[in-house]
């Protein structure tokens, strides 16, 4: 059985509230626990020390969707960073990095010609940006390690990520190595264990959050129009593995 212990935790329903990880799985039952081969999951040591207490033998995989996720975000720490040093100010219309915000979270082979040339151009505007160009770059070779062709090809890329990225110089890079590298372990699971990942789970959040971000109002009376508008805001970008 595989299970990703997320979703039950983090989005209470009618049948479950707001519970950590290790209440959730100890109220499963001895049978459904022991039922567990491998366990996916958000890299939050919360739900790793609960997996580790609660289903010992299971074996703990990082959902790549969140493994992506980490290097995108990366990216856009850099290319803010960068931003704010040379302008003084926030991203606004204009802005050479600021207009590539959308297109650095993409995939290289999702690119059109022209869309490839707008990012060259943006990187070439200023000697400067070339932190950026180089986290979109380590972002990429991340993310390439979910596309290649087989699992063996997959876990040497990832084996080279999380050796050569602690030591980059850009703060931003080495600490998302830092990162992968705690969770080395279970990062490269994925590889050994078929590719299993929580995409069904993600999937089920997403109509989630989509339905309290249409019904938020009457659901969550706490909710703001801000909160609401927020997470419409997080469907639209969210970045894809």
């Amino acid at each position: 059985m595989v299970i990703s212990v997320s979703l039950s935790v983090r989005y209470p329903t009618p049948y479950t509230n707001h519970l950590t990880p290790s209440s959730w799985l100890h109220d499963r039952g001895d049978a459904f626990r022991a039922g567990v081969k491998i366990a996916t999951l958000d890299p939050f040591h919360g739900y790793k020390n609960a997996i580790n207490e609660k289903l010992g033998d299971a074996e703990v995989v990082v959902d790549a969707f969140h493994v992506v996720k980490l290097g995108t975000t990366a990216v856009d720490d850099v290319r803010r960073r960068v931003q704010q040093a040379i302008h003084g100010h926030r991203g606004r219309t204009g802005d050479p990095l600021y207009g590539i915000r959308h297109l650095l979270r993409a995939g290289q082979e999702r690119l059109t010609k022209k869309q490839q040339a707008r990012l060259n151009a943006a990187f070439a505007a200023d000697e400067r940006h070339v932190e950026v160009e180089v986290a979109y770059l380590c972002s990429q070779q991340l993310r390439s390690v979910y596309h290649q062709p087989t699992m063996a090809l997959g876990r040497a890329v990832a084996e080279k990520v999380v050796d050569s990225f602690p030591t980059c110089p850009i703060p931003e890079v080495c600490r998302l190595g830092n990162t992968l590298k705690q969770w080395r372990s279970a990062f490269l699971a994925y590889f050994t264990t078929g590719g299993a990942s929580n995409g069904g789970t993600e999937a089920i959040k997403c109509r989630h959050r989509h339905f309290m971000a249409s019904e938020g109002p009457l659901l969550v009376p706490g909710w703001s129009k801000y909160a609401v508008m927020s997470s419409r805001r997080w469907l639209r970008v969210r970045p894809r593995v």
